[in-house]
This record gives structure tokens, sequence and C-alpha cells, in this order.
């Protein structure tokens, strides 16, 4: 185990308080808070593992898909809606990071993170989601140029992805 695995959750605490802050700023009342909240608390614990093991474990990111499917419908069906966008952009997203990890990109643990964070931002709507992967690859290449230089073969890219969504989820709070 390393040794940044062992620290104690409340290293975390300020973090997580910040990304809740930004969760109930963006999503409001919304039903569609909680997953924002989920992904808040396991914001740091993806951070670590994936910078320090290039792995972003299955326990941190499943369950977040029965939450997000909940809270989409949860937040849709009152207003007699389906969440089509959101849906959508969870699918697309999963998709594109499905095809760049078969052709050798991306691991498959950015694959189920990148469909989870697309149901979320895509409830902000489309251009929510777009922003989101947009600034996810924006990141990912700023840190890869940085990585060629150190002849470091490969990135984590769920550090991106997380910061794509984030930032994203912060504007939304900020434009609403």
């Amino acid at each position: 185990m390393h040794a940044a695995f062992g620290t104690p959750a409340s290293r975390d605490l300020p973090i997580v308080a910040l990304l809740l802050t930004v969760a109930f700023a963006g999503f409001g009342d919304s039903p569609l808070v909680a997953l924002a909240a989920c992904l808040a608390i396991v914001t740091p614990r993806l951070y670590r593992h994936d910078v320090l093991e290039h792995r972003l474990p299955n326990r941190l990111i499943v369950p977040g898909y029965p939450l997000a499917i909940a809270s989409l419908f949860a937040a849709a069906l009152p207003r007699g809606e389906v969440p089509w966008v959101a849906l959508g952009a969870g699918g697309v997203m999963f998709t594109l990071f499905l095809v760049l990890a078969l052709a050798g990109g991306m691991g498959m643990g950015d694959v189920k993170l990148a469909g989870l964070l697309g149901l979320s931002a895509g409830a902000l709507g489309a251009e929510a989601a777009i922003a989101s992967v947009g600034v996810a690859f924006f990141l990912g290449g700023l840190q890869a140029v940085a990585a060629r230089r150190h002849r470091e073969r490969s990135i984590p890219f769920g550090p991106s992805l997380l910061a794509g969504y984030w930032t994203t989820v912060t504007a939304a709070a900020a434009w609403a």
C-alpha cells in the first residue's frame, strides 16, 4: 500500500467540503445533487488512485451508476420528462472512451468514470456535457506534453476527467 492511501480521510474533508458546496450550487435542491455529492466524496480517492497506480477502482465508480439513473429519473419524471440528454451524454462518453480504450489510449476505469460523469454533466445540459469532456481533454493534453518532456510513457486521465466535470459544474453554478 502506498503511503498516500493510508492518509486519514480527514485530509480529504476540505476538498470534499468544497466539492459538496459546488455540487449544491450547481444542482440546487434537485435529486440530481445526490449523484454530484457522491462524486464529491469519491473524487479525492479516485484522484489518488489514478495518480499513484494508474487505476480507477470499480468500487468507487460502479455504485454511482444506479444512483445516477435513480436521481436522473427522480428529477425528470415529476415533470413528465425522460432525461434523454443526460442518458445520451453518458452513453456517448462511455462509448467514446470505450473506443479509445480499445485503441489503447485509455483504461477501462476511464471508460466507466467518463460514462458516469457524462450522466451527471448531461443533467446540466448538452453544453455542459460537451464542456466537461472538452476541458478534460484540454487538461489531459497539457499533462501529456509535460509527461513527454519527462519521458513518461503514460498519464492518468481520471484527474483530468474529474477536473473537467467539476469545472463544468462550477461554471453551471456561476451561470445559474
